[in-house]
């Protein structure tokens, strides 16, 4: 079943999509994070959905529209909104489901603001996965993203638009701090046992050879997909990352 909801707190409205079998049965959440201009209507959350809750009775996949993006109000993008969104989420499904039981699939930006999360707070997950994480998203944004033009509007103090179905404001201000928050420079080694991290070797935007040396560096294991894109788009490599994620994530879990 799917669910549609709000949640409204702190001054916050964020879109949230909800994946599940029994709503009165629900002991483990897997939050699922999109990407850079993506939506909670992403396919990788939906693939998840029909490989998980014909297994497993009692696990929903909750999955929510980041700031400015899929049915978001808010049109200037800022990574202050986007980690009081993430925490929201997390404290949400803690207190909605009183379970501290919680998993995380991430793709991209997302993965980027997965790392920088818990780099900065207390680790809520049981286990992580990622997909091609924006490990590098400065020099994504910079080299992959923005044009020469838009460069030079943002050192101008002019924000700029950028987006697919729907377009969000960049500005200096955000460009300026994803430079700043380099997650490269942080440890997680201490995560090497709950994250496992898929990246594909024809990705067009995220570079293979940085999220490779992340990982090494960070002991996180690491599979390469190979000819895999960044958004995953053939069928049969989705459906390895979801076949295989799953079963890192919950693998001991019971089965329906």
């Amino acid at each position: 079943m799917e669910k549609y909801f709000d949640i409204n707190n702190n001054h916050l409205n964020i879109k949230c999509k909800l994946y599940y079998n029994d709503i009165h049965n629900i002991n483990r959440v897997l939050i699922s994070c999109h990407g850079f201009a993506g939506s909670k209507e992403n396919n990788a959350s939906k693939k998840l959905s029909e490989e998980i809750l014909p297994k497993y009775d009692d696990i929903a996949i909750f999955t929510f529209d980041l700031p400015c993006h899929g049915k978001d109000v808010r049109q200037k993008i800022s990574l202050k909104d986007c980690n009081d969104y993430y925490e929201e989420v997390i404290n949400y499904t803690k207190n909605r489901f009183n379970k501290n039981e919680i998993y995380l699939n991430a793709t991209s930006f997302g993965g980027y603001l997965s790392l920088k999360y818990l780099h900065e707070h207390d680790n809520p997950f049981k286990r992580i996965i990622l997909r091609c994480p924006a490990v590098t998203m400065f020099k994504v944004l910079s080299n992959d993203i923005l044009t020469e033009e838009n460069k030079e509007l943002l050192s101008n103090g002019k924000d700029i638009l950028f987006g697919y179905d729907r377009e969000l404001k960049i500005t200096k201000e955000f460009v300026d701090d994803l430079k700043k928050y380099d997650i490269n420079e942080y440890d997680y080694r201490t995560f090497s046992g709950i994250i496992e991290v898929y990246h594909g070797t024809s990705d067009e935007l995220v570079p293979i050879e940085d999220v490779r040396g992340f990982c090494l560096k960070n002991n996180l294991t690491f599979y390469e997909v190979e000819d895999a894109d960044h958004r995953f788009q053939e069928p049969s490599k989705i459906h390895y990352f979801v076949k295989k994620g799953t079963e890192f994530l919950f693998n001991n879990v019971k089965h329906l």
